[in-house]
C-alpha cells in the first residue's frame, strides 16, 4: 500500500536535504560529533549532555523534517540557555552560542536551497537594506582594524564575527518561520510550543520563589532580590514568561469561540498559568517588564474582547495573591529613584544610578559618537559595542552608523504600521500575539539590545512575520494539493 503522507507535507518538507539525497552523511557526522560534546561536558552539569543531546536532535531533524526541528529547538531553548556557563573544553564556547550560529547558518541553507521567494515578504525590502548595511559595516570595521596591524584584523574577526551572526537570528526567523509554518494548524502548533517552553522557566522560578533551589539571585536592585533561575540573568526568566504570555493570549483568542461551547483541561491549563507566570515576572522586579504588562493590559482592552476580561480578572487576582501589603512597596522602592527624579529631589550624585546607570553610558556613548570622524558616523563607530550599549538604538547608531540607525527606524515604522493595521482588521490571535510581542520588544529595546538576542528574535520576528505573511504561501499550498489529487 501507498505512503499515505500529508501531500503538502511530502511535498515541501518530506525525505528534505541539503545534498538532494535523504541519506546523506552529513547529518550523522553531526550527530555523532555532539554525542562526543554531550558526553565530554556531563561532568559539568546533568542539563548540559542534555542540552546537547537536544542538539542531537535538532541536527537530524533539520535534514528530515526542518519544520519540527523548528519546533524543537523553541520547545527546548530555555533549558539550553541554563547551560551558559559550561563551556567546551579547549574551545571556550558553550551550548547556547552554538545555537546562535546555527540557526541563522541552516536558515540560510534552507532559504537559498528551497529557493524561498524572499522578496514576496512584508517589509522584506527595507529588512535586506538593514542586512546590509550592518554587513558594510562589520567589514568597515574588520579594514579599519587590518589598516594597523594583520593580527588585529584577525583578532576583529574572532570579536566581532559572532556579534554579526547574533544580529542575523532575526533576520533569519522573519524570512524561515513563515516558510515552515505555513499551515493555519501549524501556527497554532506554534503557539502551543511557546506555552509548552515556558513551563521550564515558570517551574524553576517558582521552586526558587518557594526556596526549594537556590538558584541565582545575584541580581539585586536596591534592597530587592531578583530571581534569575538557573539563568545568567533575571532577564531570561522574564523573557520566557512574557513569551509564555503572548503564546496564552494568542491561543486563547484563536479558541475564544470554542471555549464557551467546550471546556477543557488545555484552557484551564493556560488560565492557571497566567497569574503564576506573573508571579515569576513581579519577583524579577524590572521596570520594562512593568511597563509591558501595564502596556499590554491597556493594549487588550481596545480590543474589547470578550476573552481578555477573564484575562484581566485573574491578572487581578494573581498581583492580588502575590503579597498584596507588599507589592505598593516594592513598586515604590522598584521606582523610588525615577519618582525621585520627576520629583526633583534626587541628589545630583545619585542621577548616574538612573535606569541602572544606563543614562550615564548612553551619555558617553553619544559623546564618543559626536567626536568620531565622518565616516565612522556613517558606518561604524564601535561595532563590538554588544550588550553594553543597554538600548538598540544606541548600540545600532554606534555599531552601524547614521545609515544604519535611519535603515533600522524604516524597518521599525514599516512594520510598526503593518502589524497595528493586521491587528485592527483581523483580530486573530496570531495578529494579537504579534502585535503584543512587538510592544513588549520595543520597550525593552530602550533599556536592552534584543536585537541581538537570538531567542528573543525567534519569537519576536516569527511570530510578526507569521502574521504579516500567513497568506503568502496559500497559493502554493493549494497547488500542491491539486497536485497530489
Amino acid at each position: 500500500m501507498p505512503n499515505q503522507r500529508d501531500p503538502y507535507m511530502t511535498e515541501q518538507f518530506g525525505h528534505f536535504s541539503f545534498w538532494g539525497h535523504s541519506r546523506s552523511f552529513i547529518p550523522y557526522v553531526l550527530a555523532a560529533l555532539t554525542t562526543v560534546l554531550a558526553a565530554t561536558m556531563a561532568s559539568e552539569s546533568l542539563l548540559v549532555p542534555l542540552a546537547f543531546l537536544l542538539l542531537l536532535s535538532f541536527v537530524i531533524l533539520l535534514f528530515k523534517e526542518p519544520k519540527y526541528a523548528l519546533f524543537l529547538i523553541l520547545l527546548t531553548k530555555p533549558i539550553i540557555d541554563t547551560t551558559w556557563n559550561a563551556r567546551i573544553p579547549g574551545i571556550g564556547i558553550n551550548a547556547l552560542q552554538i545555537v546562535g550560529a546555527a540557526f541563522p547558518f541552516f536558515a540560510f541553507l534552507i532559504i537559498v536551497l528551497k529557493r524561498t521567494p524572499v522578496n514576496r515578504y512584508t517589509s522584506a525590502f527595507p529588512i535586506l537594506v538593514f542586512l546590509a548595511l550592518n554587513a558594510l559595516s562589520m567589514f568597515y570595521a574588520l579594514l579599519r582594524a587590518g589598516e594597523i596591524e594583520i593580527w588585529r584584523f584577525v583578532e576583529g574577526v574572532f570579536g566581532i564575527g559572532p556579534l554579526f551572526l547574533q544580529f542575523l537570528n532575526g533576520i533569519a526567523a522573519y524570512f524561515l518561520i513563515p516558510f515552515l509554518v505555513r499551515t493555519e494548524k501549524d501556527r497554532k502548533i506554534f503557539l502551543g510550543v511557546l506555552v509548552l517552553a515556558g513551563l521550564f522557566p515558570l517551574t524553576t522560578g517558582l521552586l526558587q520563589i518557594g526556596g526549594f533551589i537556590e538558584g541565582r539571585t545575584i541580581r539585586t536592585t536596591g534592597d530587592l532580590i531578583r530571581i534569575s533561575g538557573l539563568y545568567y540573568d533575571s532577564t531570561n526568566m522574564r523573557m520566557y514568561s512574557l513569551q509564555t504570555l503572548v503564546a496564552i493570549v494568542g491561543l486563547l483568542f484563536y479558541s475564544k469561540d470554542s471555549i464557551r461551547s467546550r471546556w477543557n483541561w488545555k484552557y484551564a491549563g493556560m488560565l492557571i498559568m497566567i497569574p503564576l507566570l506573573l508571579i515569576v515576572i513581579y519577583y524579577g522586579y524590572s521596570k520594562a517588564a512593568v511597563a509591558i504588562v501595564l502596556s499590554w493590559t491597556v493594549l487588550l482592552c481596545l480590543f474589547k474582547l470578550k476573552s481578555v476580561y477573564l484575562i484581566l480578572f485573574v491578572t487581578g487576582l494573581s498581583v492580588l495573591f502575590t503579597t498584596i501589603d507588599e507589592t505598593p512597596l516594592a513598586l515604590d522602592r522598584l521606582f523610588h529613584k525615577e519618582i525621585s527624579f520627576a520629583e526633583g529631589t534626587l541628589a545630583e550624585e545619585n542621577e548616574y544610578t538612573l535606569l541602572g546607570g544606563r543614562f550615564k553610558r548612553w551619555e558617553d556613548y553619544l559623546s564618543r559618537f559626536s567626536d568620531a570622524d565622518l565616516m565612522d558616523k556613517l558606518l561604524c563607530v564601535q561595532y563590538s559595542i554588544g550588550i553594553m550599549a543597554h538600548n538598540d538604538f544606541v548600540r545600532v547608531l554606534i555599531g552601524t552608523g547614521v545609515l544604519g540607525l535611519l535603515s533600522y527606524s524604516w524597518v521599525l515604522l514599516s512594520i510598526i504600521r503593518r502589524v497595528v493595521s493586521e491587528a485592527i482588521t483581523s483580530k486573530t490571535g496570531l495578529s494579537i500575539s504579534a502585535l503584543m510581542i512587538l510592544v513588549s520588544f520595543l520597550i525593552d529595546s530602550l533599556g536592552l539590545v534584543p536585537l541581538i538576542y537570538p531567542g528573543y528574535c525567534w519569537v519576536t520576528f516569527g511570530l510578526i512575520s507569521l502574521s504579516l505573511n500567513r497568506n503568502l504561501f496559500a497559493n502554493d499550498f493549494q497547488t500542491d494539493k491539486k497536485k497530489n489529487e
